[in-house]
């Protein structure tokens, strides 16, 4: 059997080195369980309220909504940039005298 000795400057560490550099705790997502009559509830809302902001029929908010991943933040961010080019890249079609700028 080995014998060790054991110093009053012990700090723990057996190996001789320095203790070990702390881990960066990262925080996790939380998640929400819903029912399918609460998604479409909170996905209607999300969809009449970017139609309202955006003066654009629920249809097409909805449209743009999934193009942009539900992001209404990042919605709002490239209609401001450039509306047009948003509306053809997610395939919707500009409402008549719909213009270009942002809403």
């Amino acid at each position: 059997m080995e014998e060790y000795e054991y110093e009053d400057s012990d700090d723990g560490c057996d190996d001789g080195g320095a203790p070990p550099a702390p881990v960066a705790l990262t925080r996790q997502t939380s998640y929400e369980v819903v029912d399918s009559a609460t998604l479409l509830q909170r996905l209607r809302s999300r969809i009449d309220a970017a139609a309202a902001r955006h003066r654009l029929p629920p249809s097409d908010a909805g449209v743009l909504l999934r193009h942009c991943g539900w992001n209404a933040a990042a919605l709002s961010a490239r209609m401001a940039e450039d509306r047009g080019a948003l509306l053809r890249e997610a395939g919707v079609e500009a409402a008549e005298g719909d213009g270009d700028g942002g809403g």
